[in-house]
């Protein structure tokens, strides 16, 4: 890691459509604090190659020797995906504060790339005169990476300064979101083509070899498929509570039961101080991307059925 900003770093582990977007934003209410939204899904990020997200036999020491140094350079970096509003950091000079969020405008870095400002279009180099060198010894870096938990196990075991929030939804409003954002939309069949590559290996983690029967995209088909990948990745994170000083779980539920008293829990765990004024900020967060009722044409008989199928000897069952 790198020495400019400590060892020290958290990973919001877990599978989109949970309400990882709201623990980053929990995190980000913190001025000291670098939020990194998803850098494994920025065009050409140094995260992009390093691939074996699922499966820990994939993932040797070529693989955890790139992630590390991808992370040892990632607060250093910002892309469109990471919330650059969000100014009020301890780390940044007052040009920063005015200029950062002005370069998540594609036009703007258009015209500063060929000047020499920026290193790239997707994701730059933040410019040395928007921060505040020797205070970055006590910035946090936070990374939310989904759906890689290969690498949180790696990171797990090899980082004793990486600490681990696993953000879990329970199983059937996690199927009615991303019934809602992959199939009603009209891109499940496409997803469920690049998801139904793993589906082999996943099942055969469960003892089971009958994924040819899986392979017609068919509603069913598609909803149990990502149930098992629901369940192999919850799982894989969740054995990482073995590493109980590094690892934490938050459920949705208990987020939107108590967002106040999760924070706290989250601040006290990643060690990180929280003032009044970080308190203030948290209570007026707003669950900004599920705020809508979801219109969903999903069976809920299918649903549950699968549910219960899928999940019968899972240690995940407690969450139907």
């Amino acid at each position: 890691m790198s020495a400019e900003l400590g060892n020290s770093y958290i990973l919001i582990a877990g599978m989109g459509r949970s309400g990882s977007n709201r623990l980053l934003d929990i995190l980000d209410t913190s001025r000291r604090t670098v939020c990194r939204n998803e850098v494994d899904e920025i065009l050409g990020s140094s995260f992009g190659g390093i691939g074996a997200t699922l499966f820990p036999e994939d993932f040797g020491p070529r693989q955890l020797a790139a992630l590390q140094d991808a992370i040892s350079g990632a607060a250093l970096r910002r892309s469109a995906r990471d919330r650059l509003d969000q100014t009020d950091k301890d780390y940044l000079t007052g040009t920063g504060r005015r200029v950062l969020p002005v370069l998540g405008k594609t036009r703007v870095r258009r015209l500063l790339g060929p000047l020499g400002l920026l290193d790239g279009q997707d994701e730059w180099r933040v410019p040395s005169p928007l921060l505040a060198e020797s205070r970055l010894p006590d910035a946090r870096l936070v990374l939310k990476l989904n759906g890689t938990p290969a690498w949180a196990a790696a990171l797990a075991q090899a980082d004793p300064g990486c600490r681990i929030l696993h953000n879990i939804r329970a199983p059937a409003a996690y199927l009615q979101s991303w019934y809602n954002r992959f199939i009603r939309n009209g891109v499940g069949t496409a997803s469920f083509e690049a998801n139904f590559r793993d589906v082999p290996r996943i099942l055969a983690h469960f003892g089971r070899h009958d994924a040819d029967r899986l392979a017609e995209p068919v509603e069913a088909n598609l909803v149990e498929v990502e149930l098992w990948r629901w369940r192999y990745i919850n799982e894989s994170l969740q054995s990482l509570a073995a590493h109980s000083d590094r690892y934490l779980l938050l459920t949705y539920s208990e987020i939107e039961a108590d967002l106040p008293g999760s924070a706290k829990r989250v601040f006290d765990f990643t060690e990180l101080p929280l003032d009044p004024v970080e308190e203030i900020r948290i209570r007026s967060l707003k669950n900004v991307l599920f705020r809508e009722p979801h219109k969903t044409s999903l069976d809920a008989a299918l649903c549950d059925r699968l549910v219960c199928t899928v999940l019968e000897d899972s240690p995940l069952r407690s969450l139907i």
